[in-house]
């Protein structure tokens, strides 16, 4: 019997891999975390140290201030403070971290101390206490100073997630919170009872509202 099959013309299927293929949009990569922390940075900190000489001039005597051990402590714990915050947020931020407790816990230990030595001193030479250099609505001036670098921070920490992630939103709110804190510290009045009142509690301010706009909207444009 004669084979009628047509070997030039062979019957056609669905290939289902190339279909699938086709049908994919590429993804771009998320950004590593030093990449994500760099890319805030370079908007945040020049936005905050703007906006404070807007507010007026450092305090007199704030580099005879900076030479003093409390200070000059205060101020180290502060940025490392910042630092470990804004890292610990962005990779907390990643999907499936198995690392996330730990990005988290260097941030807390270092504000905590940085906390400890504003408001303790722990027994270290500090700057006198006085009304020097005082501004005027520095609580409402701090959260002003804060809120763009936490937008900022929000809508790259949103780049990174699957979902809602506001432990990534509050961690990174708080560092945000800590620019203006630091700055404060130098060109508002030194006292540690004021500083509890109106240059740290901008920090916590920032934290729950990174928290709260992490977790609202699911846009991720």
């Amino acid at each position: 019997m004669r084979d009628t099959t047509d070997t030039a013309n062979p019957p056609q299927r669905p290939d289902f891999l190339s279909a699938l293929v086709a049908d994919l949009s590429p993804v771009r990569p998320v950004p590593s975390t030093l990449r994500a922390v760099s890319t805030w940075a370079v908007v945040a900190v020049p936005l905050a140290a703007s906006l404070t000489a807007l507010g007026g001039p450092l305090r007199d005597g704030v580099l005879s201030d900076l030479s003093t051990p409390r200070l000059a402590l205060e101020f180290v714990l502060g940025i490392s403070a910042l630092i470990a915050l804004g890292i610990g947020g962005f990779e907390a931020a990643l999907p499936g971290g198995a690392r996330r407790a730990a990005a988290l816990v260097p941030g807390l230990l270092l504000g905590a101390a940085w906390l400890g030595v504003a408001l303790g001193g722990f027994g270290l030479d500090g700057p006198a206490v006085s009304m020097l250099g005082k501004r005027e609505h520095c609580f409402l001036h701090g959260v002003a100073i804060a809120a763009v670098p936490a937008l900022h921070g929000v809508r790259l920490v949103r780049a990174r997630t699957v979902g809602p992630d506001p432990i990534a939103g509050l961690w990174v709110g708080l560092a945000a919170g800590a620019l203006p804190a630091l700055a404060m510290q130098l060109a508002c009045m030194y006292d540690p009872g004021h500083a509890l009142r109106f240059h740290f509690t901008p920090i916590l301010v920032m934290g729950l509202a990174g928290a709260a706009w992490t977790s609202v909207g699911a846009d991720r444009s």
